[in-house]
């Protein structure tokens, strides 16, 4: 097909072309309303409360109780001293549920996680945290440490759309690591975008299982996340390959 730039196509064309099998005419959505993440998660634990929200081969966590136990953490990071505006770091083993529930609690007091893989040597997790201005990082089992010590900060509330969700560090590989800043609004437009994207007649669903296939520490993983929940789906965590049980495990 050539065309020219003086070249337009009226409303009544269109559906002919889409009508011939010639063309692939997709049409757009209305914009989603602006939201967080936070919110993109009540919603759908408002719609779908008894559904499964995470399997990671151990447990499965409903929408309510993800949603219930993220509320409870949050609190006790809040008592602790952190808040909106925080960067809290978060080093836990991939494919469990608590690495999830953690990111979750991080989100619901407005305050940003910057995730490092457990597997990575400790000067490569210094480096990050100290690219992302991190206070405080969790570990396993909810271990908190503190980098800097907690001076008076803005109180822990539900993020706004201008929070910061997530900092994704880059590799470091050709320069020092530098920290770039996700949005709620950001990250909740992309999530509702490519929601838009999925055939409107046969959208993912509570009855859905959606794979988590990324490294929770790379920019494109919270997509995997936000995808599943957005659709009330199952988000189904792999385990970590950096166990060698685990190694063994996927190759029974």
């Amino acid at each position: 097909m050539t065309t020219c730039p003086n070249d337009r196509l009226g409303a009544t064309e269109l559906p002919a072309m889409a009508a011939s099998g010639a063309f692939a005419v997709h049409s757009g959505a209305p914009a989603a309303a602006t939201r967080t993440l936070w919110q993109v998660l009540e919603a759908s634990t408002a719609a779908f409360p008894k559904a499964i929200a995470i399997d990671d081969g151990q447990s499965v966590v409903s929408y309510r109780d993800l949603l219930g136990r993220a509320r409870r953490a949050g609190e006790r990071l809040a008592a602790l001293g952190m808040g909106a505006g925080d960067r809290i770091g978060i080093r836990i083993t991939s494919g469990s549920a608590e690495l999830y529930l953690f990111i979750l609690a991080v989100l619901s007091i407005g305050a940003a996680y910057v995730r490092v893989d457990p597997d990575d040597p400790d000067d490569r997790a210094e480096l990050a945290w100290s690219a992302a201005g991190v206070r405080a990082v969790l570990s396993d089992h909810g271990k908190l440490t503190w980098r800097t010590l907690p001076p008076a900060r803005t109180a822990a509330r539900p993020p706004a759309l201008e929070d910061d969700a997530c900092i994704v560090v880059t590799s470091g590989t050709a320069s020092p690591p530098t920290g770039v800043a996700v949005t709620h609004g950001d990250a909740a437009a992309v999530a509702d975008t490519e929601a838009n994207l999925v055939p409107p007649h046969d959208p993912p669903g509570p009855a859905d299982r959606m794979p988590a296939d990324l490294p929770v520490a790379l920019d494109a993983a919270y997509k995997d996340m936000w995808l599943a929940w957005r659709h009330g789906a199952c988000l189904v965590l792999a385990p970590s390959l950096g166990r060698p049980d685990d190694a063994e495990r996927l190759a029974d």
